[in-house]
Order: structure tokens, then sequence, then C-alpha cells
């Protein structure tokens, strides 16, 4: 049988490296559209994924999904 990643929802080493990604990656995150990746590049770095909240990057609904999807290192 095929290897087809973790399943949805659970973090693997299928997240984005918010310090490292580049826009076209981040747009692919839910509710992460192109201003939106925008700002996380412009914020950078980030020490912990918590800070797209404390910087204001993101809404909360946002950081909520997409929060086990991301990392920082």
């Amino acid at each position: 049988s095929g290897n087809i990643g973790p399943p949805a929802g659970r973090a693997g080493t299928g997240t984005i490296n918010i310090n490292k990604a580049s826009l076209s990656e981040l747009d692919t995150l839910w509710g992460v559209g192109a201003a939106r990746a925008q700002s996380i590049i412009d914020n950078r770095p980030f020490g912990k994924v918590s800070e797209l909240l404390d910087k204001g990057v993101l809404p909360e609904n946002v950081y909520e999904k997409i929060k086990d999807k991301v990392s920082v290192y």
C-alpha cells in the first residue's frame, strides 16, 4: 500500500515552516490568502506558532484551523 502521509488534522512531518515557506506555500493553508501569506513573511521571524496570534497576523478562527499544520523549525 502507498504512503499518503499522516491523517488529516494530525501534525506530522508535513507541516509548513512559517519562517521559511514561500508565499505560494503559505497560500495553500486554510484561510490564508496572498495578503495574509505576505503578512506572515513580513512578521518573520516567529519564535513559536502562537506568535501568529500574538502579532495579530491571523485572526483566531484561522489560527485554530491551521496551528497543527505549521511549525517554526
